[in-house]
């Protein structure tokens, strides 16, 4: 009931009838008064004026626009009471009443001022208080003084009684109405803006009671079409395309708050797709709902666009994948021939010294040109970041003794000392990492020192700069005396295919320029940042510290790292050469023969199959490319079959995330080809070293 009589106080309607009900009354005591008093122009001008305010409060109460009746109102009954303050001067106080009249007419004539020339008939009432203000005067020089006491008092506390209700009630109305107009065009203004489509549905009936301008511009409606009155169906009938998507839902009953698309047409038969939702609102106990449409035709095109792109990119990635393996295939295979022949030449002891420089020279230009194959081919994975580590528990210390000592003859061939220097606390340190990337990214530091110091030393410094339980941080220093970076060019190093030196230099000392950048992005993915300092002409300091994860080692461990272990011995070990190319062939068997190894050969899968159903082997090495049935094929076949003869991939493919498909595929482990007859021996002695030898 308080509400009720609250929204009865915003809409006007009860202080109308207050009004009416206090003004009634009142009125008609003074007209009593004035009867009894002889005052009869005066009770007929009061109650004229009454019956007129009762008129013109039923008026407003069934019809709140008849507001501007108000001022007309007012203007009658000041002349009135201007007539009877004239006639009568001040004695009856019938000029009080001017009080809540001009309070009304100024609240009505500012509320409605657009209308009325406020100016004017402010200047006429201020005559009419002149004209009492001059009554007085002369009726106070008269000497004459009120007759009328009792009406006199009444009319003055009357006036202070309409005066008061006429603020308690009608001026808040007022104030309601001027805010209620700012609020419609505030809504209006938040109907109307959004690019988005508002359409608002009855919820009982299902019938579009309006909508917004976006709707007509969304869904290209002439001036002459509505959409006022139709059912929801019907705008979807009309509109909703036939192979839309949420067809169901969209041509019955919405669900509140509901999300989706939709597949639209104009009046002009345009096709739009929309992003359809849902909310409810109530309004005077109804509720609607408002269904908004926006137009997401451009953003579906840009995510076609997207996803052509994204195929396009993915089938050049493929692409490029497939063409640098088959670079790597196609590159790699002949520098076996050349690096396994040199090899097999040098290990000849009859050779002449002139002979013997030459294939040194040979191999070491063959190695380099599968240095730069490698560069590009890491280059190209860490860049498409297919490159991954694999992580495995390894004695730091050693590794970087044994990196150190496979630089030896290299510093010695060029007349430059290689100090390594570490910290003590590294020795009974196992730290879990990836050990070859590591090597990689210290082997092209201390290669590029090498490179461009033409005299006096290069130095590797190992210190712990951070040593937790678990973690430990190192920093790696790689400092040399060569020709120095200027300050300038040192962000530029790291850029790929990037030389920095003058164009006389890098003739002299060539490369691809891509060994710093493979080490800087292999050291962001260890967690840390090479950095350079240096100056030109006065030799440069490479370092990186890189976070690990530790173990210590057991004392049962390092006693067995202490350890004597001499080689295996693999004379009589049966391998099963797997290969299609003739030169990988007689190379890999050249080697293998000279360390007594028993070897029989197949073309290819099928033929390796056949050979493994009639003999007994210890090891397998197989090529992956190969014609009639390849190794992957084969090895599978291999492992259906339950035989767990150890087979090792021998290719001279570099796949990406290499380690990981050579196992999935039922692989032991690989070697690349072009191979060193080193690694080849200790893939042997890993996979069969307790053979009991068997003569032929």
């Amino acid at each position: 009931m308080k509400n009720v009589f609250k929204q009865k106080i915003k809409e006007g309607k009860y202080p109308i009838l207050i009004s009416l009900f206090v003004f009634l009354p009142l009125c008609s005591i003074d007209i009593l008064l004035s009867l009894n008093n002889g005052l009869f122009y005066d009770a007929v001008i009061i109650g004229f004026t009454t019956v007129l305010n009762i008129l013109l409060a039923i008026s407003m109460y069934f019809n709140r626009k008849n507001y501007y009746l108000i001022p007309l109102n007012c203007y009658i009954f000041i002349t009135a009471i201007s007539v009877l303050v004239i006639r009568n001067g001040i004695t009856t106080g019938s000029y009080f009443y001017y009080l809540p009249a001009v309070i009304i007419y100024i609240i009505f004539a500012i509320d409605i001022r657009h209308k009325i020339n406020f100016k004017v008939y402010f200047l006429i009432i201020f005559s009419f208080v002149g004209i009492i203000v001059f009554s007085f005067v002369y009726t106070h020089k008269a000497g004459a003084y009120p007759l009328y006491t009792v009406l006199f008092i009444y009319r003055l506390n009357i006036s202070l009684v309409i005066s008061a209700i006429v603020l308690r009630y009608m001026l808040p109305i007022i104030i309601n109405k001027e805010n209620l107009k700012v609020r419609k065009n505030y809504h209006k203004t938040l109907f109307q803006s959004p690019l988005d489509a508002y359409i608002i549905i009855h919820k009982e009936t299902r019938l579009i009671v309006d909508y917004n301008k976006t709707t007509s511009l969304l869904f290209k409606l002439p001036y002459e079409v509505s959409l006022n009155g139709l059912y929801v169906s019907q705008l979807m009938t009309r509109y909703l395309a036939s192979d839309s998507v949420n067809t169901e839902i969209l041509m019955n009953d919405i669900p509140d708050n509901w999300l989706g698309e939709g597949n639209f047409v104009t009046h002009e038969k345009d096709e739009f797709t929309g992003y359809v939702n849902t909310l409810t609102y109530y309004k005077n106990d109804k509720a609607y709902q408002v269904l908004c449409i926006r137009d997401i035709t451009k953003m579906k095109q840009a995510e076609q666009t997207i996803s052509v792109y994204k195929t396009d990119l993915e089938n050049s990635t493929k692409v490029k994948t497939r063409f640098l393996s088959s670079m790597s295939h196609e590159l790699r295979t002949p520098l076996n021939g050349i690096i396994g022949t040199t090899n097999l030449i040098l290990e000849d002891a009859s050779i002449s010294e002139h002979v013997k420089k030459q294939l040194q020279l040979q191999l070491y230009s063959s190695e380099h040109m599968l240095g730069i194959i490698n560069d590009i081919l890491d280059f190209s994975k860490i860049d498409s970041g297919k490159m991954e580590f694999n992580v495995q528990p390894f004695n730091l210390l050693d590794a970087l003794q044994h990196l150190v000592y496979s630089f030896e003859n290299q510093f010695k061939a060029n007349k430059i000392e290689l100090f390594f220097d570490y910290d003590p606390r590294l020795e009974g340190i196992l730290i879990t990492s990836d050990e070859t990337k590591l090597r990689q990214v210290l082997n092209n530091l201390l290669s590029n020192s090498l490179k461009f110091t033409l005299d006096g030393h290069v130095r590797l410094s190992v210190s712990i700069e951070n040593d937790a339980t678990d973690d430990i941080a190192v920093l790696f220093k790689v400092t040399d005396t060569g020709i120095g970076i200027s300050k300038e060019k040192q962000v530029e190093i790291f850029e790929g295919f990037t030389q920095v030196h003058a164009e006389d230099l890098k003739r002299r000392f060539g490369g691809t320029g891509l060994g710093l950048t493979i080490s800087q992005k292999l050291a962001n993915m260890f967690g840390g940042t090479i950095n350079v300092e240096s100056d030109l002409g006065k030799g440069a300091c490479f370092y990186v510290t890189i976070n690990f994860k530790k173990q210590i080692i057991q004392q049962s461990i390092q006693d067995d790292s202490n350890c004597y272990h001499p080689p295996a011995d693999i004379r009589g070990v049966r391998i099963l050469i797997v290969e299609d190319n003739e030169v990988n062939m007689v190379i890999l068997k050249t080697f293998l023969k000279k360390w007594g190894i028993r070897i029989m050969e197949a073309g290819n899968g099928i033929q390796a199959l056949e050979l493994l159903k009639y003999h007994d082997f210890d090891l397998i090495f197989m090529d992956l490319e190969m014609p009639e049935m390849n190794g992957y094929t084969a090895t599978k076949i291999i492992r259906e079959n339950n035989n767990p003869v150890p087979v090792i991939a021998f290719t001279a493919t570099l796949l990406e995330n290499m380690n990981l498909l050579i196992t999935k595929s039922g692989f032991n482990d690989y070697i690349l080809k072009p191979f060193k007859p080193g690694d080849l021996k200790k893939v042997i002695e890993k996979f069969v070293p307790n053979r009991k030898i068997e003569y032929a």
